[in-house]
């Protein structure tokens, strides 16, 4: 092996590295953001897996495919979980009132000991949720459904 074949070889292996590295960071930055809305809104504490309740949505993001985020933190998009397993949307957008829907219904079975993270079933829709006590987010990353992020208002 001569020197110009090693020398590559480190080339590419640098290379592969620092893209690696690159995406990781991607990555980090773009978690960081969720939690950063422009708008304040107030959070209550409820309990972690517990999904009962309102939640505003605040942002909606996908990471793969024309990957982008739109930010709802000063719009009034709200999700009203009840105990018959269904929920209502409101919101000042006619956009999320098309589907015209009164009560949608869900399913959500654990899928984890701790009880806080969920398969949720909506409109035919398999999500990841995760539900802690201030915050949810609903995941479908692998079909680039992207992530659907929450605060719980009351």
């Amino acid at each position: 092996m001569n020197i110009k074949n090693i020398s590559k070889k480190s080339n590419i292996f640098t290379l592969i590295l620092s893209l690696l590295f690159g995406l990781t960071m991607i990555k980090c930055i773009s978690n960081d953001k969720i939690q950063q809305q422009p708008c304040k809104i107030a959070k209550v504490k409820g309990l972690a897996g517990d999904i009962m309740g309102d939640w505003k949505l605040v942002k909606r993001d996908r990471l793969f495919i024309s990957p982008g985020e739109i930010d709802y933190s000063c719009d009034d998009i709200m999700f009203s979980f009840k105990t018959d397993s269904s929920y209502t949307i409101s919101s000042n957008i006619p956009a999320f009132l098309e589907s015209g829907e009164a009560d949608i219904e869900y399913q959500l079975q654990s899928i984890d000991q701790s009880k806080t993270i969920f398969k949720l079933t909506t409109r035919s829709i398999e999500w990841r949720c995760t539900i802690s006590e201030y915050d949810m987010i609903w995941e479908n990353t692998i079909l680039d459904g992207g992530r659907r992020i929450f605060i719980r208002v009351k």
